[in-house]
């Protein structure tokens, strides 16, 4: 998907938001005739940087943000989700009917664990067909569930000199500013500590491993799925598993002598980790695969920025957030990455317009009204007065 969306955006003719807007609309068509991944989707968070300017688009609940030195957050993504009063409104018109908008929407409650539209928790992103309502009569779907990305863009300056982007594993426990300040932390470590802290390779699981498995178990332990799914609703697969003297070579076996799970031989051990049953359980354990732990996911550090020590250190950097985050019981999958947006401040052009250097005092201004500033009356007041100054300066 990175590659495809790299093309595409290279393909595309028109200005960045333009470009992108292709970009994704192109994926989109190209994930929705695949019918091999009809039940697949994928969020979307891209960062581009061009002459000192920083472009991101997004389309789902991966965020971006930005950040200086102090730690403050002067930029962020807002989520595609149904708690956006505007994607909710944007979904309200689609579903008119209230019977239908009943029927498709489950906002958060004491039933319902998180909002969903459709089955899902995003109201953006490209793929998964069959919850837009794709169909031979309807192949552009109903609507609700668009692939159509969010764009932002803003100068580069001292107050935006690091970037993450993450998956909602990483968001879903730590907030924006508490990531801002874990980055900080471990940026002022040593290599070395974080080496010895961080240095292991990154756990890998199959994104649809819970799921995979207690199917496996229904066909091991011989029941119809309904009962199944009645009795064991609630308990984790290796207590059931467990229960039913089903060892981890059982379920080994199954899975890797069945190709269409995608999972093999070779890279099982990769993907599922061994995990002892709980303590109450101690001495009648036998190895069992964990119940919950996320994919994580690193990228190599060429792709971090290449084969230095620098970029070896934002590698380091990223697998802190993605530890903390597991830390504090995230158990969604994990992808992050860190980006030192600082060597790109100097091709900041020196002779912008009027309107972008207003934008670029707005941008830096209102990090500072998360951190001091209480009004936006007056933030706007400190631009405006601010892009002034630096005209009659010139």
């Amino acid at each position: 998907m990175r590659d495809n969306l790299h093309l595409y955006f290279e393909q595309a003719q028109g200005n960045e938001k333009d470009r992108f807007l292709t970009a994704f609309a192109i994926a989109e068509l190209e994930v929705i005739k695949n019918r091999n991944v009809q039940e697949n989707g994928s969020m979307a968070v891209v960062l581009y940087i061009k002459d000192g300017k920083a472009n991101v688009v997004h389309a789902g609940d991966a965020r971006a943000i930005s950040f200086g030195d102090n730690g403050i957050v002067s930029f962020e993504t807002k989520d595609h989700v149904l708690e956006r009063q505007d994607e909710l409104e944007r979904i309200k018109q689609i579903y008119s009917d209230q019977k239908v908008f009943s029927r498709r929407v489950h906002m958060k409650d004491d039933t319902h664990k998180c909002s969903r539209i459709n089955g899902l928790p995003t109201t953006r992103l490209i793929g998964d067909p069959t919850c837009k309502g794709v169909s031979k009569k309807n192949p552009n779907g109903d609507g609700a569930i668009i692939a159509e990305p969010e764009y932002a863009s803003f100068y580069l300056s001292q107050n935006n000199k690091y970037s993450i982007l993450a998956t909602d594993g990483i968001w879903d426990v730590i907030t924006e500013e508490a990531a801002a300040q874990i980055f900080n932390a471990a940026m002022a470590d040593t290599i070395e500590n974080l080496r010895e802290k961080y240095s292991e390779k990154p756990m890998m699981e199959n994104k649809d491993a819970h799921r995979i498995i207690r199917g496996a178990l229904i066909n091991l332990i011989n029941m119809d799925e309904k009962d199944f799914n009645q009795q064991y609703s609630e308990t984790p697969w290796n207590m059931i598993a467990y229960k039913h003297g089903i060892s981890e070579k059982a379920i080994r076996d199954y899975l890797t002598k069945r190709p269409y799970l995608g999972v093999t031989e070779e890279n099982f051990n990769t993907m599922y980790s061994n995990h002892p049953l709980p303590s109450s359980l101690e001495g009648t354990a036998m190895p069992l695969l964990p119940n919950r732990t996320p994919m994580m996911e690193d990228l190599t550090k060429e792709q971090m920025g290449g084969a230095s020590e620098h970029a070896e250190k934002l590698m380091l950097v990223a697998r802190a957030l993605r530890e903390e985050a597991v830390k504090r019981g995230s158990t969604d999958n994990i992808a992050v990455c860190v980006v030192d947006l600082s060597q790109y401040i100097n091709d900041v052009p020196q002779s912008l317009s009027y309107y972008k250097q207003l934008q670029r005092w707005w941008h830096c201004l209102s990090g500072l009204k998360k951190g001091i500033i209480g009004s936006a009356s007056a933030v706007s007041l400190f631009a405006i007065v601010g892009a002034l100054y630096y005209q009659l300066a010139r």
